[in-house]
């Protein structure tokens, strides 16, 4: 059935940086191969850019291999534990990630957080009583996403 079932399994490309099931091209999000230069109308990343060593270079190979017209679609993390698979580099708010999008020349369509999270520091941080106003005014989300697009 695949990833998108109305679009046939052999109109897009899975990439990793390691081989596994569903893995199409092993290849380094900084680095992607240069025949693949304006070739994808689109690209989508799910809970990868948290991961990146440096999510801006990714975000410009990602403008570099969007044909003119192309969108990506990033979801990534704003407040979530620490996870491997293989190193854990980075959080994001909807300003940092627009930013590393239009800096790498894509024009940001929409950027927004989702799944509303709550956050309990230690007591010797924050008193008992003071969690629900501090999550009040600081709120924290477990994603945030963005839709951008290349010019044409």
């Amino acid at each position: 059935m695949g990833l998108f079932p109305s679009v046939n399994r052999a109109q897009y490309t899975m990439i990793d940086i390691l081989s596994g099931p569903d893995v199409d091209v092993v290849a380094d999000l900084h680095f992607l191969p240069a025949e693949w230069t304006n070739r994808f109308d689109a690209f989508v990343s799910g809970a990868v850019f948290e991961h990146l060593e440096r999510p801006w270079v990714a975000a410009k190979e990602v403008a570099r291999v969007l044909a003119p017209g192309g969108v990506c679609y990033v979801a990534t993390h704003q407040t979530f534990p620490l996870h491997g698979h293989p190193q854990d580099f980075w959080r994001f708010s909807t300003e940092a990630l627009s930013l590393i999008f239009r800096d790498a020349g894509l024009e940001v369509l929409a950027c927004a957080y989702k799944h509303r999270t709550k956050t309990v520091p230690p007591p010797e941080l924050l008193g008992h009583e003071q969690i629900e106003p501090w999550n009040a005014k600081y709120p924290s989300w477990a994603i945030v996403h963005l839709a951008a697009r290349k010019s044409g």
